[in-house]
Order: structure tokens, then sequence, then C-alpha cells
């Protein structure tokens, strides 16, 4: 799965902690779509080149309320254990929010480049405007443009 990873990840609670924050980012890159990591901690140890007790040391922290979260659902926890009866199983709490800014994020990026390129296009071609005659006039790109400036300027 593709994981997008946020700039906050370097300026939250988790700065200056970078297995955390690679313990984190594996697990998100490999849960499901519902934010279900259900793996062993040693998958992480081997993935990433962590020991297995530096991976287990992030999971417990990850695990853990933390008051300095800028999410307050759960303590400000960010995973939980799937099933209490075994060592290992997530759900990445703020799953749904993570994918939703990213998906927010990619159909700005697609609208951005879309108004470009559409707006490229008309700095560079003649336009034809019909009169009152109903006779076809080419007019020159920077008449043409007032037209539709308001499309290109706002971007």
């Amino acid at each position: 799965m593709y994981g997008k990873t946020f700039s906050k990840l370097w300026r939250g609670s988790m700065r200056a902690k970078p297995n955390l924050q690679l313990v984190f980012i594996y697990m998100f890159c490999n849960c499901d779509s519902n934010g279900i990591f259900d793996a062993m901690p040693a998958e992480i140890s081997d993935a990433t080149g962590l020991p297995i007790q530096i991976v287990l040391e992030c999971i417990s922290e990850l695990e853990a309320p933390d008051k300095n979260s800028r999410t307050t659902g759960h303590e400000g926890r960010r995973i939980l254990r799937v099933d209490q009866n075994r060592t290992w199983g997530w759900q990445i709490i703020n799953h749904g929010k993570y994918r939703e800014e990213g998906t927010r994020r990619q159909h700005a990026e697609r609208q951005k480049r879309y108004r470009a390129k559409r707006c490229e296009g008309k700095r560079h071609s003649t336009v034809t405007h019909r009169h009152a005659s109903s006779r076809p006039v080419s007019v020159s790109v920077s008449e043409s443009i007032s037209d539709s400036v308001s499309d290109c300027v706002s971007d």
C-alpha cells in the first residue's frame, strides 16, 4: 500500500524520534485499507533493520497516551491493539484522517496541474469569436485571455 507521509510527522510529538517515526511509517504503509496492521513486531524489525527490542519500545510508545498529541481522541494514542489476547496486530487510530488528507491534497494537486495546463493552452492558442455578423473573426491571444483571466490568475 502507498502511505503518504506528512511533514507534520517531523514537527509533532514524534519530533526527533527517528525510530518511532520509522516504525509508525512502516505500519502505516503496510496496513490494510481500514488501517489494520496485522503483522508481528519481528516483521517490522526485519524490514527496517531496527533491533526487535527497539521496535517493541516504539510500539509501546505508540500504544501509550500522548498528552502532546494533536489528536485528543484515545488520549493521543496512535495505535490500538486489535486483539488484547495476542501481542501483535494494531489499528492505526487516525488512518482514515490521514487517508482523507492525502486524498484531498492529491485532488488539489491534480486540479492545479489541470488548470495550469488549460491556461497554458489558452496563452498559446488563437481564439475565434463570433460577432453580430456571424463571421468568424480571429483575435489575438491577449484579447482572448481577458475572457478567462480569472480562471488562470486565481491559481
